[in-house]
């Protein structure tokens, strides 16, 4: 599987994927700590390729984060660092 940052705004990251097997999920990975945080996003789950906007979580702290792919716990994928500011949404989008 692969997975590229393809940029982001002040709601989420934009990803390309491809090959990815049914039921991955999105995670952001603090790139300091290797803290985990699952996103609610439920757009790499149907596998394949395509493109998604991966909403960041609620209360996701300012830092450098990668975005990985995981399936069971295991991960698969991850694109490049980015930067999160932390700042809102303070609510999920629509």
């Amino acid at each position: 599987m692969i997975i590229n940052y393809t940029g982001q705004d002040a709601t989420g990251v934009g990803v390309q994927f491809v090959d990815a097997p049914t039921g991955v999920r999105a995670v952001f990975v603090d790139a300091n700590t290797g803290r985990s945080t699952m996103s609610n996003s439920d757009a790499l789950e149907a596998g394949g390729a395509g493109t998604a906007t991966i909403p960041f979580p609620v209360g996701l702290p300012a830092g450098d984060y990668f975005l990985a792919a995981q399936l069971s716990g295991q991960k698969l994928a991850q694109t490049v660092k980015f930067h999160a500011t932390g700042e809102p949404p303070t609510e999920l989008p629509p």
